[in-house]
């Protein structure tokens, strides 16, 4: 399995790049890959996609040692709900110890486990963001209204587990990815009016394998959608896409 990952900073953000992307090991076949997307409307929005990004790397380092520890290693799903879990906890004593506001979190996840052997995944989707399983475009759209993790904290991880249902069961792919909502931002900011290539930008990134045998493939892609086509990504855009090797 190749993993590929881009991470940039959209044409309209002049100081910072709100997104925020990694991968951890929980053990040698299973990964578990993450994008998040600080809400722009929050306060210090890219401290809430750092800092849920950091505590989701605790998290996986935990789940690594146990199931190093344990004959019988988590399933897909158990990994999801044990990061998750320690992840809650981990955000609400974080949350009481710095005195911090509900304003103070709001960030989208996409945070994907995936086993690299079964070729499979347990998505789950805290707000917007996109999700391409082979020729399989999925996009998920809150209207603008993102239903952050940041605005549950009050609640236990059980209730909030019960009620949340964007999560994604995926049996098998040979190609797979994770992105912020960026990656419908593309415009031609040059064009005399303006042309939103959403479709383009998304089959250059998400579906085209050309150019798979660099671990650039993704920044080398962006760089020629600007320079051929003119296409840059007004909003920040984070992108983990894991594919099979034949």
């Amino acid at each position: 399995m190749n993993t590929y990952s881009f991470l940039k900073r959209g044409y309209f953000h002049p100081n910072h790049c709100e997104d925020f992307l990694m991968t951890a090991k929980l053990s040698p076949e299973k990964t578990m890959a993450v994008v998040l997307d600080g809400c722009s409307m929050g306060v210090y929005s890219v401290f809430a996609a750092h800092l849920l990004g950091k505590v989701l790397r605790a998290s996986a380092q935990s789940v690594y040692a146990q199931n190093f520890r344990n004959s019988s290693a988590l399933t897909l799903g158990e990994s999801l709900t044990e990061i998750m879990q320690i992840t809650w906890s981990e955000l609400i004593r974080i949350r009481q110890q710095l005195q911090l506001t509900r304003t103070e979190l709001l960030t989208t996840m996409i945070l994907a486990v995936v086993d690299e052997d079964e070729k499979q995944a347990e998505i789950l989707i805290a707000g917007d963001g996109v999700v391409q399983v082979d020729q399989d475009f999925i996009e998920f759209d809150q209207g603008n209204k993102p239903d952050y993790l940041g605005y549950h904290l009050n609640k236990t991880f059980e209730d909030w587990r019960a009620d949340h249902t964007q999560q994604l069961s995926v049996p098998e792919f040979r190609d797979l990815s994770i992105s912020t909502d960026g990656i419908l931002s593309f415009q031609n900011l040059e064009a005399k009016e303006l042309h939103f290539p959403i479709e383009e930008a998304i089959h250059e990134l998400l579906v085209d394998r050309s150019g798979s045998d660099s671990s650039q493939m993704l920044k080398h892609k962006a760089h020629q959608l600007e320079r051929h086509k003119g296409l840059v990504c007004t909003d920040d855009l984070a992108i983990i896409r894991m594919i099979a090797q034949e």
